[in-house]
């Protein structure tokens, strides 16, 4: 596939985070575990994703893949054309690290037990992607196409004994970003 093809996957996903799906009621295949079975004719699309996205992906995902099974475009709502060909994802989490290794893995030890060849690969942060471009010697991710899906919480770590001093120096002990800066 393209990357134009790539991209416009990423986007349909992204625009079922946004706006959602509905279904109409209109009944269709579905697998053991609920989920909309996959039509012969898809074009197989794989996700792994960070486990923050755990939450809302498996819905995104069935939602998507619900609309493509009746036919429509996620996106657009349209009709799909005649010959267009439906889009199936299939997701699962992952750690981001790992993950990451498991890529690198599949240009560098194909061999190795950790191996992962996901079509798209949705981390925790972006700095996993250059990581991936760097351990791998290659440009694995334009990262100047790499575009944010969600916002993650930020965790702030500080040596105690810094802490200690930032607090002593302001006369309280609830320290926030504010403080941190000012310490700079």
């Amino acid at each position: 596939m393209t990357k134009r093809h790539w991209l416009s996957i990423l986007t349909l996903i992204a625009a079922i985070l946004l706006v959602g799906c509905d279904t109409g009621g209109t009944a269709l295949p579905t697998s053991n575990n609920g989920t909309v079975s996959r039509p012969d004719n898809a074009i197989d699309v794989s996700i792994i994703y960070a486990p923050e996205s755990d939450l809302y992906m498996p819905q995104v995902i069935d939602d998507f893949n619900r609309t493509y099974a009746q036919g429509l475009n996620p996106v657009t709502g349209q009709r799909l054309a005649a010959g267009e060909r439906p889009i199936y994802v299939t997701g699962k989490s992952g750690s981001s690290g790992t993950v990451m290794q498991g890529i690198v893995n599949a240009f560098i030890a194909p061999n190795n037990q950790n191996v992962e060849q996901p079509v798209i690969f949705q981390p925790s942060v972006s700095h996993w992607l250059a990581l991936a471009n760097f351990q791998s010697g290659r440009r694995v991710f334009d990262l100047s196409q790499a575009r944010g899906t969600a916002l993650a919480p930020v965790v702030m770590a500080i040596w105690e004994s810094r802490l200690r001093a930032i607090q002593d120096t302001v006369g309280y002990q609830d320290i926030g970003w504010e403080e941190l800066l000012d310490a700079l």
